[in-house]
């Protein structure tokens, strides 16, 4: 027996009910005013020493904050007020969140109450710091301090050699692909326009972001070890570094002028690194250096180290360089190089060595920028 029309319009006006609340909730859970780096109040677990990652201990607790960076919430006490940049050398992925360089970087002023938002992302070159730049040095104020921490990404797919064509910092897709979520218009039509959908975009994003934290245990650094030992001895030679570089002075000048023009103070960093240890150390800990593809999609051969070094001093330069010309604070990082004991591979720090940076950038911000502290 067929339902009555009452029943029919009921289930209707019930259908419309909770597609109305849905639609409800999908845009108050959707910011519509700001860029979110990272996705907001993200919780994740995981636990490097299994790995034996060297000098990590303990398990190790990331989240971020409600703005989508790791880091604390903001606070209207906070008189100096930090934004880190850089690639998975600045987000200190496998580091707890009080353990990472800019958290234990505002521990360097006891007594200034310092607010420092950590917007690394994996993987992220220069240019990608500019589309992260471009939208929040407008959105995040106050903000006092910009530290950019660039070069090793850059170098790396130099190295690998790459083809492809730079984006435009700015296009809509470099925007969509640096940002978990950016501010939107919503409408009923069409769907993708929709609150819900945008909802269920974020949820998508934020599993593929914890995906992108890599395996809890880290045990993927074991098989990329595998991997470059199998190639070795290496066979490939690092290629010129002339375009890479000129781009990366051009994105990093980008980023020191688009800072100064808003009254925030940029600093640059060089990027120390592991090579120059020595071989069974770098045996043991390594893993970058690879050409044609990257360490999971079957790289064809691997450069030799000791390129790798002096294709790193060549960014380093480059840093240098237009931290000079641009009148940028420059903290440099070279005392660090080639120290078994900071890094647990070719590049990112450990335990040891997010306290050996968070050091020498608050000295240098110490004797360097007084006015600072004077507020």
């Amino acid at each position: 027996m067929g339902m009555s029309k009452g029943r029919v319009l009921g289930l209707l006006i019930g259908m419309l009910l909770a597609l109305g609340a849905a639609e409800f909730l999908g845009r108050l859970n959707i910011s519509s005013n700001r860029h979110f780096p990272r996705t907001p109040n993200l919780e994740v677990q995981l636990y490097p020493e299994q790995a034996e990652l060297f000098g990590i201990s303990g398990e190790t607790r990331h989240t971020t904050s409600s703005i989508g960076l790791r880091g604390p919430e903001p606070k209207t006490t906070d008189r100096l007020h930090i934004l880190c940049v850089g690639g998975s050398t600045t987000a200190c992925e496998y580091l707890d969140d009080q353990e990472t360089w800019p958290q234990l970087l505002a521990a360097q002023f006891p007594e200034t109450p310092t607010w420092v938002g950590n917007a690394g992302l994996s993987g992220h070159r220069a240019i990608d710091h500019v589309t992260l730049l471009s939208k929040l040095l407008e959105e995040q104020k106050p903000l006092d301090v910009v530290i950019l921490l660039a070069g090793i990404n850059d170098l790396a797919v130099a190295a690998e050699g790459r083809q492809a064509t730079e984006p435009k910092p700015t296009s809509s897709a470099q925007i969509r692909r640096v940002f978990h979520s950016q501010p939107r218009d919503f409408s009923l039509w069409p769907p993708a326009q929709t609150g819900i959908y945008a909802w269920l975009q974020s949820l998508r994003s934020g599993r593929w972001e914890v995906a992108a934290l890599e395996d809890p245990a880290a045990g993927s650094y074991a098989q990329r070890r595998k991997i470059r030992a199998e190639h070795l001895p290496a066979s490939a030679t690092l290629p010129s570094l002339d375009k890479a570089l000129a781009a990366f002075e051009k994105h990093l000048t980008w980023s020191c002028r688009a800072a100064a023009r808003r009254g925030v103070r940029p600093v640059i960093v060089t990027h120390p690194f592991l090579w120059g240890a020595g071989e069974t150390i770098c045996a043991q800990r390594c893993w970058f250096g690879w050409s044609g593809a990257l360490p999971w999609d079957n790289p064809n051969a691997y450069i030799p180290l000791s390129e790798m070094k002096q294709g790193m001093h060549a960014f380093n330069r480059s840093a240098r360089l237009v931290a000079a010309r641009e009148q940028a604070l420059l903290v440099d990082l070279d005392h660090l190089n080639g120290n078994p004991d900071l890094f647990y591979d070719d590049c990112h720090f450990n335990e040891a060595g997010a306290k050996a940076v968070a050091q020498a950038v608050g000295k240098a911000l110490r004797s360097s920028a007084p006015d600072l502290f004077q507020r």
